[in-house]
């Protein structure tokens, strides 16, 4: 497995991979107006030059925020999340971040797993913060110091 920062290459692939893993998946456009950002990292995951998953954050030194994680349904379980997002933290860290925060539904048992054991923790709660359907988020915090 190789995790590498994003290229134009990649959107099509990964926009097909936030249809399959999200209720409000990115567009091809979307990715592309990130991956045209300076203050925004995009990396994914790729086995044998099939793409398995990616993560972005949005940097706002000396803060952050992951903007999403995705991995393909069929590598699941097999670690690819949590070194996306270490890679991501690693990166963000290079660049001046000290603390980095993500929203996540609070029926997503599977990603708030994933997120505490990269070091996350409830930091708060938005009411009523995800739509289709109506869901609370909760907010994590990683301090990166």
């Amino acid at each position: 497995m190789t995790i590498r920062e994003m290229t134009v290459e990649d959107i099509s692939g990964i926009a097909l991979l936030a249809a399959e893993n999200s209720g409000t998946p990115w567009s091809e456009n979307a990715l592309l107006t990130y991956l045209l950002r300076d203050d925004t990292i995009l990396m994914v995951s790729e086995d044998d030059g099939r793409l398995t998953g990616f993560c972005g954050i949005l940097l706002m030194p000396p803060e952050s925020e992951i903007l999403d994680i995705a991995v393909d349904a069929g590598v699941r379980h097999l670690g690819i999340g949590t070194v996306l997002m270490s890679a991501v933290l690693r990166e963000a860290r290079k660049r001046g971040t000290a603390v980095t925060y993500l929203e996540v539904r609070e029926s997503n048992v599977p990603a708030i797993g994933l997120y505490e054991k990269t070091g996350f923790e409830p930091y708060g709660r938005r009411a009523r913060y995800y739509t289709d359907p109506v869901e609370d988020a909760i907010v994590m915090r990683l301090s990166l110091c």
